[in-house]
């Protein structure tokens, strides 16, 4: 559900901010949720798929109910996270199950940009 609109014959940058605005979906959120409550120091994509999928299973125990999602559907997720701030690099890696090096993530629920100092900051 849309929290702002736009009119058709407003600018792009008036469409732009009411899209920032908007909820997140379902499935956005979940996938939030896991990196942001079971990660706090931040996670490897793999790591989020696992924890999502270990999560998926278990919708007992005061943990919420996870919609499925299929690998590439979370890894998808996140992507569009951080395209919307939620979601950054912390500038870490560390050694994947697979012996390669992996990108740290870290979430928020409070969008991130970078400013052009290259710091990130609230947006």
């Amino acid at each position: 559900m849309r929290e702002a609109f736009a009119r058709r014959s407003d600018p792009w940058t008036s469409w732009a901010a009411a899209d920032s605005l908007t909820n997140l979906r379902q499935k956005q959120r979940a996938a939030l949720w896991v990196l942001v409550a079971f990660y706090p120091e931040g996670a490897s994509l793999d790591q989020i798929v696992t924890a999502y999928h270990r999560l998926e299973r278990r919708a007992a125990g005061g943990l919420p109910d996870l919609p499925a999602q299929s690998d590439s559907g979370i890894r998808t997720r996140v992507s569009e996270l951080a395209a919307r701030g939620y979601v950054y690099d912390s500038g870490r890696t560390r050694r994947l199950d697979s012996g390669r090096q992996g990108r740290i993530l870290l979430g928020t629920f409070d969008p991130m940009i970078v400013g052009d100092d290259g710091q990130m900051r609230l947006a």
